[in-house]
């Protein structure tokens, strides 16, 4: 789980360091009639791509889903995470081979 963990830090670092905001940037948000918002955003560039959604309910509870791919020259590596409203997250990675 530790692995999974630090894999999907290490891809999530590369994704935020990826450069500029460009015109691959985008970002949406609505709010619901009972006062809840969901806010999606997502950005794609130097071989990688990365997308997050937040949603806030009426009560104010919250949480996040966060997932992207990063392409190298032999290998691609997918990471998907998960944050609930108490706080607790879940991580997955996979590494997909290329030849």
């Amino acid at each position: 789980m530790m692995i999974r963990l630090s894999m999907a830090a290490v891809a999530a670092a590369l994704l935020l360091t990826a450069g500029p905001a460009g015109a691959e940037d985008w970002s949406r948000s609505w709010t619901g009639p009972h006062g809840g918002t969901r806010t999606l955003s997502g950005q794609c560039g130097n071989h990688s791509c990365s997308r997050t959604v937040d949603v806030t309910g009426p009560g104010g509870r919250s949480w996040s889903r966060s997932s992207g791919v990063v392409q190298g020259p032999f290998r691609s590596y997918g990471y998907r995470s998960v944050t609930g409203p108490a706080g607790r997250s879940i991580a997955a990675g996979r590494v997909w081979r290329r030849f």
